[in-house]
């Protein structure tokens, strides 16, 4: 599905009418022509949200399968942790900071 491109000036000034458009496309918003934002139905966005989800979840099943698979001997947590990091990118202490409940 391709998106229709809308400078954001034109989407201020017609924004009810471009929001009813979004049942049909997505809205790429440009600011001095290049893409500055996606406008899209928020179910459609859930969707994705949700697919994202369970593919991290296959990769990371995908992964603990192969590392129990090759595994020949117990490796310490530091180790395992460095590992997923080094395999997918993400930094888990990044991650448990954003997931404090104190404020």
């Amino acid at each position: 599905m391709l998106a229709r491109i809308v400078p954001v000036t034109e989407f201020r000034n017609r924004a009810r009418e471009l929001l009813a458009s979004l049942e049909s496309r997505p809205l790429v918003l440009t600011q001095r022509g290049r893409p500055a934002a996606v406008v899209m139905r928020y179910e459609e966005y859930e969707a994705r949200e949700e697919r994202l989800r369970r593919l991290e979840m296959e990769r990371d099943r995908q992964l603990l399968l192969e590392a129990k698979s090759m595994a020949t001997e117990f490796i310490s947590l530091d180790e395992l942790v460095e590992d997923y990091e080094q395999a997918t990118g993400y930094n888990l202490d990044d991650h448990d900071a954003g997931l404090s409940t104190e404020d």
